[in-house]
């Protein structure tokens, strides 16, 4: 069926971009500052050259016409995920003649929102297995009377019970409309094999009729094969490179650049894409337990190249919700080891659910390279302690 162009989406290493044949949006990140934004950010025009599709045009997803779902059946098929009790689903007439669809659509209808931090309950569906770090695309046709978008959000999984990665929220954006809308988004896998697509409306329009979800043609199929990202170099302006977490494949553990994760024993990070400061990620790290007689070994942290006996200033914006706590510490990177040049540098100490701004100068000494760390001693117990930090920079002092 012929369709008229359109925007396009795609996430690239989660950083999700925005475009049309001469629209990119971009995913830069502001200078440190307090608030925070939530997605959608801001979109910045560029011209672009469009650049030819490498299509194998095999549909990873012939399930998604619903012509073989049965009457009476509560799902379509095994790869499709039913709803909890936030909404149900059900069998519906589809196109008109000559309209490209076929006898039957998929239709969801919401009796209370969907939660809106848990991926749980939500009605979606899974393609597996997919290469890693090619680029597929998603498209689909869909219709809603909700005057408040329903998302369509994309998570990864390394295997069908393992925990899920955030690949973009929103993938998609579906707008209210009487007539069917052709929409489709790209994606790059990562290293994760398995994807998983779920609808969410988090809040109710306010309307006497009940939202609902018409889909139908949903396709799935390669279009450009895997190239595994090289190492990024340091942001404008900065020693550190991916300091805004932007560049971070979907089920890599780290960002990519010159980062350290953290032992398990005591913390655990993750991208994180429903606040941030500014672009599309923000680093979310939990504590298990406190870690404040680790070696910085075993700390998230990140390594930087300095000048000897200079002074430099390191900046971030984090969270610091309830009762959490962390701080950033400064190491000298020696040839058995590491050590202490500022422990701490400062402490997180403004409450706060929106980012705040930190910074702290320190002299690099005798030292070439250096490892900035963060650390959570004293833990309450049974408290929940997590930080989002954004924006890492590493900058001389005198710049």
């Amino acid at each position: 069926m012929n369709r008229p162009a359109k925007p396009f989406f795609a996430a690239y290493a989660g950083c999700l971009v925005a475009a049309t044949a001469i629209g990119l949006s971009a995913c830069g990140k502001a200078a440190p500052g307090s608030g925070y934004a939530v997605k959608p950010g801001e979109m910045a025009v560029l011209s672009i050259t469009p650049v030819e599709e490498v299509s194998s045009g095999d549909n990873l997803f012939p399930e998604g016409d619903f012509e073989d779902w049965w009457a009476g059946a509560p799902n379509p098929s095994g790869r499709y995920v039913p709803p909890g009790p936030a909404s149900g689903i059900e069998r519906v007439a589809g196109g008109e003649p000559g309209s490209g669809r076929g006898q039957y659509a998929l239709k969801q209808t919401w009796a209370q929102p969907d939660s809106r931090f848990n991926e749980l309950g939500r009605f979606g569906f899974h393609v597996e297995p997919l290469e890693p770090y090619a680029e597929y695309k998603l498209s689909l046709e869909a219709r809603t009377n909700s005057a408040i978008p329903v998302q369509l959000t994309a998570l990864g999984q390394q295997e069908t019970d393992g925990p899920m990665v955030p690949l973009a929220i929103p993938l998609l954006s579906i707008s209210q409309s009487e007539a069917w809308q052709p929409l489709e988004a790209r994606f790059v896998t990562g290293v994760l094999p398995r994807i998983v697509f779920t609808t969410a409306l988090t809040q109710f329009p306010e309307s006497d009729e009940a939202p609902f979800l018409l889909i139908d043609n949903i396709h799935v199929e390669k279009i450009a094969d895997g190239q595994k990202p090289e190492s990024p170099a340091p942001d404008a302006g900065s020693l550190i490179a991916n300091g805004s977490f932007e560049l971070w494949p979907n089920g890599v553990a780290i960002p990519l650049g010159k980062y350290q994760g953290p032992d398990a024993e005591f913390s655990r990070i993750e991208p994180f894409m429903t606040v941030v400061k500014d672009g599309k990620i923000a680093l979310h790290q939990v504590w298990e337990k406190g870690d404040g007689q680790a070696p910085p070994s075993k700390l998230f942290g990140v390594t930087a190249v300095v000048e000897p006996n200079k002074k430099y200033r390191f900046q971030c914006v984090a969270t610091r919700p309830g009762e959490s706590v962390a701080q950033i510490e400064v190491y000298g990177k020696k040839a058995d080891g590491f050590q202490a040049i500022a422990a701490p540098l400062f402490l997180l100490d403004k409450n706060a659910n929106n980012f705040s701004a930190y910074e702290g100068s320190f002299d690099s000494g005798p030292h070439d390279t250096v490892l900035i760390v963060s650390r959570a001693a004293g833990i309450a117990a049974n408290a929940a302690n997590r930080i989002l930090w954004d924006l890492w920079q590493l900058a001389p002092e005198d710049s």
